[in-house]
């Protein structure tokens, strides 16, 4: 009990209260990647006109659940020779507002379309080990698996925090924006004072009017979700 007390204290780097997840994944109902793009993003924009939600975002990964995700990895001069394999995440503009995340420099916004230049933010840990102490904004690297790579511009640097659990080793971390990474997959986040219950409801209607077909979402709170991260954990 000690060991969890100590371990709820950690900053992790973003605000876990107030925050509803509900997954859902469009590729079960028929949309491949690129044209679950426009649903999700009409879905986002119905969900930031609830009464009672203050932000909303889609992201891939939930934080703080145990779950990581990597693209590829990261080559480049003065880095090993086996690259740099970095936690990744896919989000939309908003979710680093909506998560309370320390961001220098811009988040995504609606410009950064998939003809447009592929861009990413990072943390400052993943900052260091590819540029070092010179400043990372305007910056590019390679990224991607294979042959399969892609130059992206960073745009903005988070602070460090946990990603996959509390009390992790500091680790690299970037994400890249939804319309230039699209996934029928994805999680909606929103920072609400809704009880889930009522966040479920309200967000069935939402989808029943997009699409019929689309499955109700399970809603959870983050804070319970991320208590799974503290099973066996311990510090001394």
């Amino acid at each position: 009990l000690r060991s969890i007390h100590q371990l709820e204290n950690i900053d992790p780097g973003m605000r876990v209260d107030g925050v509803l997840t509900l997954e859902f994944d469009l590729e079960t109902s028929g949309y491949s990647d690129e044209q679950a793009l426009p649903m999700a993003g009409r879905l986002l924009d119905a969900a930031r006109q609830l009464p009672g939600v203050d932000a909303a975002a889609l992201a891939a990964v939930v934080p703080l659940t145990l779950s990581t995700m990597s693209l590829g990895n990261i080559v480049g001069p003065g880095l090993p020779d086996e690259g740099l394999y970095p936690d990744t995440n896919v989000v939309s503009p908003g979710y680093v507002s909506a998560l309370g995340i320390r961001l220098r420099g811009r988040d995504f916004n609606a410009g950064d379309r998939a003809d447009g230049v592929p861009v990413v933010i990072i943390n400052q840990h993943l900052a260091r080990q590819i540029f070092g102490e010179a400043d990372p904004i305007g910056r590019s690297f390679a990224y991607g698996d294979g042959d399969d790579r892609t130059q992206l511009q960073v745009i903005g640097v988070v602070d460090d925090g946990q990603y996959a659990s509390y009390g992790e080793d500091q680790r690299g971390y970037l994400m890249l924006p939804h319309a230039q990474r699209p996934r029928a997959g994805m999680n909606l986040m929103l920072r609400s004072e809704l009880a889930p219950a009522a966040a479920a409801a309200a967000v069935r209607t939402l989808l029943a009017r997009l699409d019929p077909n689309l499955p109700p979402p399970q809603v959870f709170r983050l804070t319970d979700m991320a208590a799974v991260s503290l099973l066996g954990k311990s510090v001394t």
